[in-house]
């Protein structure tokens, strides 16, 4: 990749993960996601391999647990890659697990992901998974004086 093609993908990357702040949803984040991942996207995680719809399947979920991501850094990884570092953390700004991945770009578009330690693709993973209520349940209640449950 050219300087310019490094920079132009670091800011994909970088407004992707910018979505996770507690305050988009998922419908906020999946023309960006949708544009970002390859047709033939693969990630692994120490549970296997997911493909592009199980990606998708998977950001949906993370979103809408109201999970945050703070990015602790991005560099170049020529020919085709950047390394990146990021915090995650449950919706209360508890449990944080970091990330430290390599994405691979095919044109233009993020083809590889593959993390230092797969494992902790899983743990993300089940964090996903163990919401309560989707974001999109949550938001009904915002306006109300009572809401469903605490978090």
């Amino acid at each position: 990749m050219t300087e310019s093609q490094v920079m132009t993908e670091m800011n994909r990357l970088a407004t992707y993960f910018s979505y996770y702040d507690g305050h988009h949803t998922w419908e906020d984040l999946r023309p960006i996601v949708e544009d970002l991942a390859h047709p033939d996207l693969s990630v692994i995680t120490g549970k296997g391999t997911l493909n592009r719809h199980d990606f998708l399947g998977y950001v949906e979920r993370l979103i809408g647990s109201g999970s945050t991501i703070d990015v602790v850094q991005m560099i170049s990884v020529p020919p085709d890659g950047i390394h990146h570092t990021i915090d995650v953390y449950e919706r209360d700004g508890g449990t944080v697990r970091r990330l430290v991945s390599v994405c691979r770009f095919r044109d233009g578009r993020m083809i590889r992901v593959e993390p230092s330690n797969p494992a902790d693709y899983n743990v993300v993973y089940d964090m996903a998974d163990k919401a309560e209520f989707s974001q999109r349940e949550r938001l009904k209640f915002k306006d109300k004086k009572v809401m469903p449950f605490s978090w």
